[in-house]
């Protein structure tokens, strides 16, 4: 019984954090590097910890691949390392409230 509640509460949270994006794509937002898999990275937002994912597909800058050991990911041509518990900054891509999923889009330092 405990389980089914604490997997309603997740589900529940979880709809409240893609709720609370729906009107805010195109927006950037602040966020850490929660997570690094073979499709890309997760990010949480800072504000709302809100987590979604950016593909590698959409990261255009270069070709990465996942370095599992080290929780990191690695452009092949320019060696940009994006580690767990990176900031980043995002753009907040597509809001499915249906499958409770968001993608982002890295947003690229303008220095």
């Amino acid at each position: 019984m405990e389980k089914r509640a604490a997997e309603a509460e997740r589900a529940s949270v979880k709809y409240k954090q893609v709720e609370f994006l729906l009107d805010k794509v195109g927006k950037i937002f602040d966020g850490l590097i929660s997570g690094v898999s073979k499709w890309g990275i997760f990010v949480a937002l800072v504000e709302s910890k809100s987590e979604g994912l950016i593909r590698f597909n959409d990261m255009k800058d270069d070709y990465y691949y996942l370095d599992e050991d080290n929780y990191q990911i690695i452009g092949k041509r320019y060696g940009q390392k994006l580690r767990l518990g990176d900031p980043v900054r995002v753009l907040v891509k597509k809001v499915d409230m249906e499958h409770r999923q968001l993608d982002f889009e890295l947003v690229e330092d303008e220095e």
